[in-house]
């Protein structure tokens, strides 16, 4: 049951009443980087592997962290989010460094750690997502992650899944993209020229919702990856923080 007109905060109603008259009737936001800290999450098992193979090799730490963080980038693009795609990272530093391909192997367990729990939420998201929620519009969430339950878990350590009608995860070994919001979409039974979308990769994020014909709110990357040019007149904030303002000012 939605709260009583008077039990809302203001800008829930100044909000609602802006959605309406843009027609807007569904909000999809991705996830990684967007609502979660993941990328500084992640450059923490980033860090911790980085430290044990320097150790096990008796090199620098200096030495093995641009080497890694290259095997990294580099991996993304044949193995996009699988999880094999740590497996390749592994032996690409090992490798790269002059050393047997294998002989870094038992460090890949601390990169699979990460899967186990969750970045933290950004912070000023819960509110911004508890107010856009209770103007009744359909909310989904529309990611690029593993299949192995780290979406889910996600979800439900920061308890954000109580916000949302329901989660797209894009395909593994691919690159997220048109299909995926377009999935959203359909999951959420909105059509896509009453979606507002909010992400903060422009090619996976601003330029498919576009393309749909949704409207957009950019959010600033952190992950070098989802920068790009934006398409013109899309607000580009600093982050989700901003959403209520930059929606009234569409």
């Amino acid at each position: 049951m939605w709260p009583m007109l008077f039990e809302r905060e203001p800008m829930v109603g100044l909000l609602e009443a802006k959605l309406t008259s843009l027609g807007i009737d569904g909000l999809l936001f991705d996830l990684d980087d967007t609502l979660l800290e993941t990328s500084d999450y992640m450059d923490r098992y980033k860090l911790a592997f980085c430290v044990w193979a320097a150790e096990k090799l008796g090199i620098s730490l200096e030495v093995v962290m641009p080497v890694f963080e290259k095997a990294a980038h580099d991996a993304f693009d044949i193995l996009f989010v699988t999880l094999e795609r740590w497996n390749l990272v592994v032996r690409m530093t090992a490798e790269r460094l002059g050393e047997e391909p294998h002989c870094l192997d038992g460090g890949v367990e601390i990169m699979r750690e990460l899967f186990l729990d969750s970045p933290r939420l950004i912070e000023g998201v819960r509110p911004v997502l508890a107010m856009l929620h209770q103007t009744g519009r359909k909310m989904g969430v529309v990611t690029h992650a593993p299949h192995n339950k780290w979406t889910e878990i996600k979800m439900v350590k920061t308890g954000i899944e109580r916000y949302f009608d329901g989660v797209w995860i894009a395909g593994e070994d691919r690159l997220k993209g048109r299909e995926d919001w377009e999935g959203g979409a359909a999951m959420i039974g909105v059509a896509h020229d009453r979606i507002l979308g909010i992400g903060d990769s422009a090619s996976a994020d601003i330029w498919p919702m576009i393309g749909l014909k949704m409207r957009a709110i950019a959010i600033v990357p952190k992950w070098k990856r989802a920068k790009g040019e934006l398409p013109e007149g899309v607000p580009l904030l600093q982050s989700l923080v901003g959403v209520p303002e930059a929606i009234l000012a569409l």
